[in-house]
């Protein structure tokens, strides 16, 4: 996915307010700009099926048995034979999963897909899930799900594999900055002034630059909606200011630029039957 950084859209909108980005831009006006920011990408993000955000990927309910690794009692994995298996005792470590004094297998699998599993993309929002890839398989057939506080939740019917369309979580903007030493909670989102970025800590504690560290992840700003957030955002700002009539317009300017965005993936590329598939991990 082509991005833009954060900065360059807040300039923008810094911009077309008649004031200089590098002088006259106040914390609080900064705060400002990046609350619209993130709320109009937001409403963009989830008004279609964007073939940079919404993938298509395997999923399984719990991870694949590792002989190296120590289960606990109630542990559940599957089997290279597709069966799910649940550690009956602690410390189960090279038992072989056909060894019933360790293991048994899960029947009763509470079936649900987390929305972040270790190794794999994190999911922002079901779509819909199939038997077999969408991809290669003509007449992939569909599965239901609900949304859970486990989060993508199957009935216990359903195949021990399936494929999951969903979207990509939508990015979060902060113009308030990283600081060096302080004490961060998980989903803290602060902005990098060498990047012009901004990141979200993944994990707790004093954490290192965003740009290397892997306890931060970047929240991109995708170029393709990089026009339409700009003038959205301004028209925020406008109306916030009182200008409603000047606001007006420039919400139906950044609605026609959105709308022409879906046209030349609908018209032009035709791509908005395709499928993007990924087996691994999503990160720029």
């Amino acid at each position: 996915m082509n991005t833009v950084t954060f900065k360059s859209v807040l300039d923008q909108v810094a911009t077309k307010m008649g004031l200089d980005p590098a002088v006259n831009v106040l914390p609080s006006m900064a705060a400002a700009f990046a609350t619209y920011l993130q709320t109009q990408i937001k409403n963009a993000w989830r008004s279609y099926d964007w073939p940079e955000i919404v993938l298509t990927e395997q999923r399984q309910y719990r991870p694949d048995y590792a002989a190296g690794t120590t289960y606990a009692a109630g542990a559940e994995v599957l089997g290279s034979d597709q069966v799910y298996y649940r550690s009956v005792q602690a410390a189960n470590i090279g038992h072989a999963l056909t060894n019933t004094a360790w293991w048994i297998p899960a029947t009763d699998l509470d079936r649900y897909i987390s929305l972040r599993q270790t190794g794999k993309t994190v999911i922002g929002e079901p779509l819909k899930a199939f038997r077999s890839n969408p991809a290669t398989a003509k007449g992939a057939c569909g599965i239901p799900f609900t949304r859970t506080v486990n989060g993508v939740q199957f009935a216990t019917w359903c195949p021990p594999v399936i494929w999951l369309k969903f979207r990509l979580p939508a990015p979060r903007f902060s113009s308030v900055y990283y600081v060096a030493g302080a004490t961060y909670k998980a989903g803290d989102v602060r902005f990098w002034r060498d990047t012009g970025d901004c990141y979200q800590a993944a994990s707790a504690g004093a954490l290192g630059e965003p740009e290397t560290d892997a306890a931060w992840v970047i929240q991109p700003v995708p170029e393709f909606l990089e026009d339409y957030a700009v003038h959205a955002a301004y028209a925020d700002a406008l109306r916030e200011d009182g200008q409603i009539d000047k606001a007006n317009v420039e919400e139906a300017r950044a609605n026609g630029m959105l709308d022409d965005e879906k046209d030349q993936l609908q018209i032009q590329q035709g791509q908005t039957r395709r499928y993007k598939v990924r087996l691994g991990g999503y990160r720029r």
